[in-house]
């Protein structure tokens, strides 16, 4: 079978509905286990007018239409990719509604959407879709850290996080994060430049992985090696990562002149569970908080800062759904 090209008609969506992202999606709290709950976003963040952030929200909503065109008409093709794709083809949804985009409009800026060229046989078209995804992950992951707007940041992090958690049933754990988090996941957190609602942003942000380390203590000890390597695994790694993350935090602040904040003296205990079910749940709810409180952090700081909390956004996220947790469109909103 030829590979058939697919087009629709386009379409111009007004100032408006374009501006939803910025001015409509609500503020999501978020406490780490133990942890304290995450104040509204940075003033610095969120003070820019919508104005600068139409033609990013324009592009935003373009990446999720022609995304939404090329899996919908390569399952038109390919009815037997629809399960392997369904993660997508629902995130897809919700990133359009987050975008207020209309289900029958092509691009939102009003230029022709691209023909979606199908190739032939089922395996080449899937592996099309998945680069296509690999790089819109990067590219809603790009427009955030373009966003004036920490609203709208927030919400194209979220984006580039949930469709990463979508490859993953069809790239692996490991790939998908390194597709996801690639240059972003190597950018160091620098300590200069930080006004005074970032750096409260980075404090409540440390608070979090304070309790987070804590906690993934609490569930690695509780967890047998000889019951449940693989958990033991997943616990451990993310110990390690969570300790990192709480290191460059304190070292960033520390570096800006301001003094990290400390860890509580205790935290409560975790609900356990029994067995190996209700550690991995303990463990999957740490990584969901953390992945509430990193979009918070996207959308409080800018430039480096934001793309090191989009990247650890992403890579909550992921570690979530390895632990049980469902796939989210829009991780940590």
């Amino acid at each position: 079978m030829p590979d058939r090209p697919h087009r629709r008609a386009p379409s111009r969506l007004g100032r408006r509905a374009v501006l939803g992202a910025a001015a409509a999606v609500a503020f999501a709290g978020c406490a780490a286990p133990g942890g304290p709950s995450t104040p509204g976003p940075g003033a610095g963040a969120d003070d820019a007018g919508p104005d600068g952030d139409l033609t990013i929200a324009r592009e935003a909503a373009d990446l999720a239409v022609g995304l939404r065109a090329l899996v919908a008409a390569t399952v038109g093709e390919h009815p037997g990719l629809r399960d392997d794709l369904a993660d997508l083809r629902a995130a897809h949804a919700a990133h359009a509604t987050a975008l207020d985009v209309a289900p029958d409009s092509a691009t939102p800026s009003g230029s022709p959407v691209p023909a979606a060229t199908v190739p032939g046989r089922p395996g080449p078209a899937r592996a099309a879709v998945v680069r296509r995804e690999q790089e819109a992950v990067a590219a809603y992951a790009g427009l955030a850290g373009r966003a004036e707007s920490g609203r709208l940041a927030r919400v194209l992090a979220s984006a580039s996080a949930g469709l990463a958690q979508a490859l993953v049933g069809l790239l692996g754990a490991d790939e998908a994060l390194a597709a996801a988090t690639g240059a972003a996941g190597s950018v160091p957190l620098p300590p200069d430049g930080l006004s005074g609602s970032a750096t409260e942003a980075l404090q409540t942000t440390l608070a979090a992985e304070h309790a987070a380390v804590w906690t993934l203590a609490v569930v690695g000890a509780r967890t047998s090696g000889s019951q449940a390597p693989e958990l033991l695994d997943a616990v451990r790694t993310s110990y390690g990562t969570h300790r990192d993350r709480r290191d460059a935090l304190t070292a960033a602040l520390r570096g800006a002149g301001t003094e990290p904040t400390p860890a509580a003296a205790s935290y409560a205990t975790p609900d356990l569970g029994d067995g190996p079910d209700g550690r991995r749940a303990a463990a999957r709810r740490v990584e969901e908080a953390c992945a509430t409180t990193y979009a918070s952090l996207a959308g409080s700081t800018t430039a480096e800062r934001r793309a090191w909390a989009t990247a650890a956004l992403t890579d909550a996220a992921v570690r979530a759904l390895g632990l049980g947790g469902p796939a989210t469109p829009l991780p940590g909103l």
